[in-house]
């Protein structure tokens, strides 16, 4: 008897607790929520076995559909987010301009130190509505460069 009033009672005490819970804080920053809600990651390297720095390569699309004209189109923005190993890391955020569309294409140089003339290098692909053929996509290649001090970015030139 004893063991049931002790279940009994330990039971009426758990079990209100068992249903609370805590409010979560909400984030009132409409670009962050944006941001965290709708962002891309087309490229990523994390480890120290394989390079010196840690970089994110990602993207963000306006919101909307293309309608009648390619020019409607909503465009993307591409980050890249680069840092060094460390307890107190080095960081730098870059942007590319906006554009119809990014895709990262290949890892070109990921360094094992992080010296100043040390990059990461990789290529991306921007699309463009054609100059030539009104109408239709186009796409431009860049080379990009960059550690946690500076960044570029280099389009290479078609044979067209």
């Amino acid at each position: 008897m004893r063991m049931l009033l002790t279940v009994c009672i330990v039971l009426v005490c758990w079990l209100p607790s068992y249903g609370q819970a805590n409010a979560l804080s909400e984030i009132t920053d409409d670009s962050l929520v944006y941001l965290l809600n709708n962002f891309e990651m087309l490229a990523y390297k994390h480890d120290l076995s394989v390079s010196s720095m840690s970089i994110r390569v990602i993207r963000l699309a306006d919101q909307g559909e293309c309608g009648a004209t390619l020019e409607s189109c909503p465009k993307r923005i591409l980050y890249v987010a680069v840092s060094s190993f460390d307890e107190a890391p080095e960081q730098k955020l870059f942007v590319f301009p906006k554009a119809y569309d990014w895709k990262f294409i290949r890892w070109k140089n990921l360094p094992k130190t992080d010296k100043p003339e040390d990059f990461i290098v990789f290529d991306v692909c921007k699309q463009i509505i054609s100059p030539s053929k009104p109408g239709s996509w186009s796409e431009e290649i860049y080379e990009v460069s960059v550690n946690y001090r500076q960044g570029s970015m280099r389009k290479f030139e078609s044979d067209n």
